[in-house]
């Protein structure tokens, strides 16, 4: 597989346009699911399947894996156009899944929309072996807190985990990381976090995108995977700043006042004080 650059992997590990993306009176709203056939050891059929319940078409359709650490497999399926209310399915013959268990792949779709063109990212999640199970060190929470991306992993081994966390940010959406190893003690809870910021896209508003997080580590012989979507709205980002805003010009406005009422009391001190000397 090739590998990408830093700052390319960071492109390509897109943002799932999870919610309408309106242009115009246009939208598109992309979904997707996977599935895994095994034809080799360590290899199989990924399929993958794109819809569109959006009220306008995707069209130049391009769809291609990489792992969550940014490794390209080299291939890729194009498509003329996904219209509302259609499914697209598509096959890959992918490897690499040397050891039995989970793994996370994350598909980059670009497409373009009336002029503009797009590109979203999908995560999948595939199990090499039918009688796969889950892990015990997973990712339990994330969530946005005073500008960061507050991540809550356990370990529910009685035995340390060395692990590694990917994050999928698009260029807009900006983290501290894309990927980071760490050792998770036994039966304890792992603390990360991260800083997240949305640079805006012009012309889109009310956006919600999903970042895929996961968790990737080996143990007993087995491979696991832990993926979560972060759901990070550029309107709830924005709306938060207006807060902000507001809050700045109630203060503003209280020390105003407080300063007026100051300056009338030294004002009216003054008067009286005046009168008592004429007396």
């Amino acid at each position: 597989m090739t590998r990408l650059a830093p700052y390319a992997m960071l492109l390509l590990l897109g943002a799932l346009i999870s919610m309408p993306q309106s242009y115009g009176s246009s939208t598109v709203t992309l979904s997707s699911s996977c599935s895994y056939s095994s034809t080799a050891r360590g290899a199989g059929i990924v399929g993958f399947s794109l819809s569109n319940s959006g009220n306008g078409p995707a069209a130049d359709i391009l769809i291609t894996p990489y792992s969550f650490a940014g490794d390209s497999y080299g291939i890729a399926h194009s498509y003329n156009s996904l219209p509302p209310s259609n499914t697209l399915e598509s096959n890959f013959s992918l490897g690499g899944f040397n050891e039995p268990g989970s793994y996370g792949l994350v598909f980059l779709v670009g497409y373009t929309q009336g002029t503009t063109s797009l590109f979203a990212s999908f995560p999948c999640l595939i199990n090499t072996t039918s009688n796969a199970t889950a892990g015990l060190l997973r990712i339990e929470n994330a969530q946005l807190s005073s500008g960061k991306l507050e991540l809550s992993l356990i370990n529910l081994y009685s035995k340390p985990v060395n692990a590694t966390i990917y994050i999928g940010s698009p260029p807009f959406i900006r983290t501290g990381f894309g990927s980071k190893n760490f050792t998770a003690n036994p039966s304890a809870y792992t603390n990360l976090s991260t800083s997240i910021s949305y640079e805006p896209i012009q012309g889109l508003t009310n956006a919600s995108f999903s970042v895929p997080i996961m968790v990737s580590y080996s143990y007993a012989g087995t491979h696991y995977s832990s993926l979560m979507n972060f759901i990070y709205g550029t309107s709830a980002q924005q709306s938060g700043t207006s807060i902000l805003l507001y809050i700045a010009i109630v203060i503003v406005v209280l020390l105003a006042l407080i300063g007026l009422s100051i300056a009338r009391m030294k004002l009216k001190k003054g008067k009286k004080q005046e009168v008592r000397q004429n007396v």
